[in-house]
């Protein structure tokens, strides 16, 4: 039994501060059950056939993309790319302008300037401007002359670099290989007047030659246009595969960004985003944050208040292969984005920077920074782990050591935020693990470290080393700090007995004051029946008091058919115990494959408690993979409001809030108050035998309508109930004036 009458008085000596202000508004809960939404909807408009998307990464150069198709366009040149699927290596056909002559004159042009206006890329080379009007399915490029110093036929010679053979087909050509086909035809030449006629089309040592007859030019009205098509007629089997999603949240707007890994072929892949709101509906359409040949994957995402900036990091390379390198790109609260950037590159290429995480700061004052984790790779038995800070202003700091040992460090995580409250107390933590010999084989443990909020790295540690394998961590952002200025993360793992067997979740309490970490069974604590079930790949968040895990749980053995669950833990301070609040909750359970979840917790960045945001791959049917969003609340699954029928009169009683810890309740009485107000108590059912149908609810304190109250977090509290009644002594029947409303029992989730 819960102690209910220390549940009154609690909650009548938390009110009374609050009587005064009314109720309070909080950002809107989001539903308690999973969304889908975000997921489907990035999917159906990266498939619309009619959608184009331009970027200006700071290369020099601006990158598109349609159904079927990228391009990049420079100075001097441009390049097609057809999208060949996720298995295939890239193809591209680089164009440019060699020759121009007007009735067999030269035409002198200089490198040109690009502008970009909607779906229209311009590049003035002074004499003549190129424009490309982008399409779902093609790009059509355009030579503009608005003036001719004589009037003849105009031949426009263009050089070709590509691994493709062409050939001529009909008035245009075809570059081929396999089934790889991109079409260069439909040319045609226009002037003012809306006159227009077909053009030749050849391939002229190794060249594309297009020539406008001279009758025409000598009558056209100027500018004159030069309109050839090009246009990928490639079928390719599987679609661009979507991978790796990861997110982070912006309190200050209330929206979560989404990001994940598209699969333009086996050598390029590019990174997505889209915004969404704290329910993550997409808010907008999605945008790229790399569309570049340049291969970025396994994107992770982190917030930073000072700036209201989220910072993307990725492993970049050329051609999907070694040397790889830690990138990055800003993307601002307003949409806009940074010119892409090193975060970690070897500046010979001598040694990889694989795997980057990021780590963000809620901080508004000050100087933040984001922290960013990667590995270096040495040699096969030697990798790092190192760490980068990086300002809005895209200042980096890198390589600086956190593990440098003559061993084998990897997969290195990072808190999302370090935590909200004074800087002082601020931490992220590290995980990451390291190999170790033992007669049988090798074996990974966990280790740690904290960092402070400038990027200093304060001290390393042990996380679990049991002498089973322990990998694939994800440590939580840390609680607020406690009355002595300690914090407490949860690290979530994957572990596997020595030797082999089923790999199972386990979570590691690790706290700021030096406590040796603890580690529990995640699987046990559950009791959820799923023993002999697989579970691996598990994410971690911290909305300041609770900590929810993700992970991953094979359906059936040896099948393939994954679901994502989820739990939700507090940490006992008084016994240095995790203690279940929601065991094994399903966030994704489909007939297919649901994997890769990740967590952001908007409590850990200042904004709404209990709401942790959620993405993950899903493949349902074992179709292709699309990136799918939700919110989880993490919050006990019974409890919540119910309303009795105790009234009498025409007092109406309402609420809004959820009623779980760290969450703000409202409640209020509207019809003729008058010295009345609210009942706040034990529930009780007593029948008042002088006022015919009015039945008191509640045994417990007075207190002033409206009234709000933030639940405290505290673990005794859950599953408790308090009754809530609204009262008024005029009005009604009850002794010729009184009468009394319906009774809200409340129960703490």
């Amino acid at each position: 039994m819960k102690p209910r009458h220390h549940v009154c008085l609690w909650i009548a000596a938390l009110a009374a501060p609050a009587l005064a202000q009314g109720p309070v508004t909080e950002s809107p809960a989001p539903a308690d059950k999973p969304l889908t939404l975000a997921g489907a909807s990035q999917s159906a408009m990266l498939a619309d056939a009619t959608e184009v998307w331009v970027d200006r990464p700071g290369d020099g150069r601006v990158w598109s993309a349609g159904h079927d198709w990228k391009a990049s366009f420079g100075p001097r040149d441009w390049a097609f790319l057809p999208a060949v699927g996720a298995d295939r290596p890239s193809v591209e056909l680089r164009f440019a302008l060699d020759e121009l002559r007007i009735g067999g004159e030269p035409l002198p042009f200089r490198d040109g300037e690009i502008a970009v206006e909607g779906r229209r890329v311009t590049v003035d080379r002074d004499t003549v401007v190129e424009t490309y009007d982008l399409e779902g399915r093609s790009v059509k490029q355009s030579f503009v002359l608005s003036t001719l110093p004589t009037r003849g036929e105009v031949t426009v010679r263009l050089d070709v670099t590509t691994g493709l053979q062409v050939r001529q087909d009909g008035a245009g050509l075809v570059f081929e290989d396999g089934d790889v086909r991109v079409a260069f035809r439909d040319a045609v030449a226009r002037d003012a007047s809306g006159a227009q006629v077909a053009m030749g089309v050849r391939c002229v040592d190794g060249q594309v030659e297009l020539l406008v007859p001279a009758d025409f030019v000598r009558g056209a009205r100027l500018p004159l246009v030069v309109d050839p098509l090009l246009q990928s007629l490639t079928v390719h089997s599987d679609t661009l595969r979507v991978v790796s999603p990861d997110l982070s949240c912006d309190p200050v707007d209330g929206r979560y960004l989404m990001v994940w890994q598209r699969n333009f072929s086996a050598t390029d892949r590019d990174l997505w985003g889209v915004f969404c709101d704290l329910g993550m509906t997409p808010v907008g359409s999605p945008f790229a944050i790399d569309l570049t040949t340049a291969s970025w994957e396994q994107p992770r995402s982190a917030f930073k208040r000072l700036g209201q900036v989220h910072l993307i990091t990725a492993q970049v390379s050329q051609n999907a292969a070694s040397p790889y390198w830690v990138g990055g790109r800003l993307v601002r609260h307003d949409g806009t984005l940074s010119s892409a950037f090193d975060i970690a590159r070897d500046p010979n290429g001598n040694y990889d920077r694989i795997v980057p995480d990021v780590g963000g700061d809620p901080g508004s004052s000050g100087s933040t920074v984001f922290a960013v984790v990667y590995e270096r790779v040495i040699s096969a038995t030697d990798h790092d782990i190192l760490l980068a800070t990086v300002r809005e202003d895209q200042t980096v700091t890198s390589d600086i050591p956190i593990d440098v040992a003559l061993s084998r460090e990897s997969a290195p995580r990072i808190s999302k935020s370090n935590g909200v409250g004074a800087a002082s107390t601020q931490r992220w933590l590290v995980s990451y693990q390291r190999t170790t010999s033992y007669s049988g084989g090798t074996e990974d443990d966990l280790r740690g470290a904290f960092l402070s909020p400038s990027g200093g790295v304060l001290s390393k540690f042990v996380i679990a080393n049991t002498g089973d394998d322990e990998r694939s961590s994800s440590p939580s952002s840390p609680s607020f700090a406690d009355g002595n200025g300690q914090r407490t993360f949860v690290v979530a793992y994957e572990r596997t007995p020595r030797g082999g067997g089923d790999s199972n979740i386990a979570a590691a309490v690790v706290r700021t004051d030096g406590t040796a970490p603890s580690a529990f069974d995640l699987q046990v604590m559950e009791n959820a029946g799923n023993a002999a079930k697989l579970q691996r790949n598990a994410a971690a968040d911290c909305d300041g008091w609770r900590f929810a895990v993700a992970y991953e749980e094979q359906f059936l053995v040896n099948s393939a058919d994954w679901d994502v669950f989820a739990s939700t833990l507090v940490y006992e301070p008084s016994t240095g115990q995790l203690a279940l609040v929601e065991a094994h909750e399903s966030l994704s359970f489909t007939f297919g494959e649901e994997i890769q979840p990740q967590l952001a917790a908007s409590g850990a960045v200042g904004g709404p408690r209990l709401s942790f945001g959620f993405v993950l791959q899903d493949r349902p049917l074992y179709t292709d993979p699309r990136i799918v969003g939700g919110v989880y609340l993490g919050h006990a699954p019974v409890g919540g409001i119910a309303t009795r029928a105790t009234g009498c009169g025409n007092l109406t009683i309402s609420h809004s809030g959820i009623p779980a810890a760290g969450r703000t309740l409202n409640v209020s009485v509207t019809g003729p108050v008058f010295l009345g107000g609210l009942l706040v108590g034990l529930p009780i059912t007593l029948p008042l035998p002088t006022c015919i149908g009015c039945t008191l609810g509640v045994d417990g304190t007075w207190l002033q309508s409206p009234f709000s109250i933030v639940i405290p977090n505290d673990n005794s509290l859950i599953g408790a109930t308090v009754a809530i009644q609204g009262v008024s002594l005029v009005g009604g029947t009850c002794l010729g004036a009184g009468q009394l409303s319906d009774t809200l029992d409340v129960t703490l989730q």
